[in-house]
C-alpha cells in the first residue's frame, strides 16, 4: 500500500477517534474507539473497542464509509469488502440464561461480567442488527426467567368484591366430555355438539349485540392461517412457537406427481407422514390460538 495512503488512513482513524465514532454518545466512552491499526498487504486491519451506544457493528460500518468516501475519489479505489474477526460482546453482568445460536462461538460468565465470543462476521451480517437483537434477547429471556413466562407481565392495580362464594374448581372441559357436549378431537381441538354450540352461538349473539355493535366495531373475515413473516414481525414465533399447528403446501399441484403415494395409501390403506413429507415443502403457514396476527398483516400489506 503506497505511503500517501497510508498517510490519509492516518488521519481519517484520528478524525473517526475524536468525531464520528462519538457521534450519538453523550459520553465518550460510551462510543467507539481505534485502538490499533496496521497495514497488510492492500489491507487495513482495525482493532475497535465500542461503548453501550455505539455498537461494533455500527461503528465498523461507518469507518468503512469514511474510508469510501474519502479514499475512493481520490485514488480511484474501492473497498472490497469488511470482515469483523473475533467479535467479542462484554456485559457488566452475569447472565442466568442459555444462547443456542450458531453464530456463538463461546460464552464465559464470570463473578460480575460476561464474555460472549462470536464467530467471523461479514458485511451483510453487520448491515443486519444482530448486536442489537442478541442483546434485546438475552434481555428478554432473562424477564422470561424473572417473571415466570414470556417478558410481558401485568400488574393488579384495583380488584372488585369477589362475586362469587363458591369457587368453581373443577375441569369444565371433564364435565361437557361427560354430558357429550364436547370431544376432543386433537391437542387444542375439539367437535362441539348441538347443545353446546347453541350455547355458545347465544353467548357470541349476546355479545355481538350489547358490546361490539354499540362500540361500532363491524364484522370481518380474516385468514386462519398466516405466513412465517407474520409470526415474526407480530412476535408470536419468538413467544409461543411452541403452542402452534404448522402447515406445509404441496412441492407440486399436479395430481400426478402423488401417484406413488395415492398407490401406497390404496393398497396399504395408511398414510404415512413419513412418506408425505417427500411431496410437501417445509412449513411456510402456521395456526395460533391468538387471533390478533391477521391484523397486523392487514395493515402492513
Amino acid at each position: 500500500m503506497p505511503d500517501e495512503i497510508k498517510k490519509d488512513v492516518e488521519g481519517l482513524i484520528e478524525y473517526l477517534n475524536k468525531d464520528y465514532l462519538k457521534r450519538g454518545a453523550r459520553d465518550s466512552k460510551e462510543g467507539a474507539y481505534i485502538s490499533s491499526f496496521t497495514f497488510k498487504d492492500s489491507s487495513i486491519v482495525l482493532k475497535i473497542e465500542s461503548g453501550n451506544k455505539i455498537r461494533i457493528d455500527e461503528a465498523t460500518l461507518r469507518v468503512k464509509n469514511v474510508f469510501a468516501s474519502n479514499l475512493g475519489p481520490k485514488y480511484r479505489i474501492g473497498i472490497r469488502g469488511i470482515m469483523l474477526y473475533n467479535p467479542t460482546i462484554i456485559l457488566d453482568n452475569r447472565i442466568s440464561v442459555s444462547l443456542k445460536i450458531p453464530l456463538i462461538r463461546n460464552i464465559v460468565n464470570n463473578e460480575s461480567y460476561t464474555v460472549i465470543e462470536l464467530i467471523d462476521l461479514d458485511e451483510n451480517d453487520l448491515k443486519k442488527p444482530i448486536f442489537l437483537r442478541l442483546l434485546r434477547l438475552i434481555e428478554d429471556k432473562e424477564q422470561r426467567i424473572k417473571w415466570g413466562g414470556k417478558s410481558e407481565h401485568w400488574i393488579l392495580i384495583k380488584r372488585s368484591d369477589r362475586k362469587i362464594t363458591k369457587i368453581f374448581t373443577e375441569d369444565p372441559n371433564n364435565i361437557l366430555e361427560n354430558i357429550g357436549w364436547i370431544k376432543r378431537m386433537s391437542i387444542g381441538q375439539w367437535l362441539y355438539t348441538p347443545p353446546f354450540t347453541h350455547m355458545l352461538n347465544a353467548l357470541k349473539k349476546l355479545f355481538i349485540d350489547e358490546i361490539l355493535k354499540p362500540l361500532g366495531f363491524e364484522e370481518a373475515v380474516f385468514p386462519k392461517m398466516y405466513p412465517l413473516e407474520v409470526g415474526l414481525k407480530t412476535g408470536h414465533l419468538k413467544g409461543v412457537i411452541n403452542s402452534m399447528i404448522f402447515a406445509s403446501l404441496p412441492k407440486s399441484f399436479d395430481i400426478s406427481e402423488f401417484e406413488e403415494f395415492i398407490d401406497y395409501m390404496y393398497v396399504m390403506n395408511e398414510a404415512s407422514s413419513e412418506e408425505l413429507q417427500k411431496y410437501i415443502r417445509a412449513p411456510t403457514y402456521f395456526l395460533c390460538f391468538a387471533q390478533c396476527e391477521p391484523f397486523y398483516w392487514f395493515f402492513v400489506k
